[in-house]
């Protein structure tokens, strides 16, 4: 497993304030609408950018390829969200820190993800990068890049406001070792089709619990849900958390066994879930 900590770049940080508030709109999930309509008036350009454009950009940037021009464009047109120095300085101490402590739980996230994907999904590297946020801490996933946001908002200590900058990260790592088990994530992706709900939030949240329950972080194997005011959610995630639990203590085929619970049963249907 080969993660690597790439540089602050003004580049990279606001393509990924873009992406982190837009791309959730394009997906469906619940969103911040004070970060939309802030960043609708800061660049209405912007706001409408193609999500697989903004992937592209950013994994060229990060192997540093060139760009065409309609990309060199969106990315000078990003440069407007970029942050002033205080805010910038705050994001790369904390970003310094979390290199850091993912050494202490490096070995942790390579068990389990080889356990359940195999250990080819670990071969390829994956870099990282900072970006910021005011409220509340977080990350995206790309193709082989993760953008991580500490917060950088005044009050409170950096300390106290990115305690789960940690997990955010390992959940954006997990979602890209996942998508590289073609077979795991075509499951993971019929399931979502049928039934309507990002089934991928499901499987990587429960890969996650496990790590940080592994880690002595957690206390229990499952313990936290991927949006615990998304009830339906909620709902489906218990419901994998026990097929999970069963695979984890008796092993077996898991892609199997979450076929037979999520696709085959006649008594899940859609509106149960």
């Amino acid at each position: 497993m080969k993660v690597v900590f790439l540089p602050w770049d003004d580049r990279l940080a606001t393509l990924h304030l873009l992406y982190h508030v837009w791309g959730p709109i394009l997906g469906g999930y619940p969103t911040d609408n004070t970060a939309v309509w802030a960043l609708y008036f800061a660049a209405p350009n912007l706001v409408p950018t193609d999500a697989d454009l903004l992937k592209d950009v950013v994994q060229k940037l990060t192997l540093r390829k060139h760009l065409t021009d309609e990309e060199k464009r969106l990315v000078d047109s990003t440069l407007v969200l970029k942050p002033p120095k205080i805010l910038r300085d705050r994001a790369i101490m904390v970003y310094k820190k979390l290199k850091r402590q993912f050494k202490g739980i490096s070995k942790d996230v390579r068990e389990v993800v080889s356990k359940v994907h195999g250990k080819e999904v670990l071969k390829e590297e994956i870099r990282v990068f900072p970006s910021f946020q005011l409220t509340g801490a977080g990350g995206s996933a790309y193709k082989n890049e993760v953008g991580i946001s500490p917060d950088v908002s005044f009050g409170y200590s950096a300390e106290e406001r990115n305690n789960n900058l940690l997990r955010v990260l390992v959940h954006e790592l997990v979602h890209i070792y996942v998508e590289r088990d073609e077979i795991f994530d075509n499951l993971l992706k019929e399931i979502s089709r049928k039934h309507n709900i990002p089934f991928h939030e499901v499987h990587v949240e429960t890969l996650t619990n496990i790590i940080w329950w592994k880690t002595g972080n957690a206390k229990k194997m499952f313990h936290m849900h991927y949006d615990k005011n998304w009830k339906r959610l909620v709902r489906v995630e218990k419901q994998y958390w026990k097929v999970f639990r069963d695979w984890w203590k008796g092993g077996g085929d898991l892609a199997k066994m979450v076929r037979s619970t999520f696709l085959q049963k006649a008594s899940l249907e859609s509106a149960q879930l």
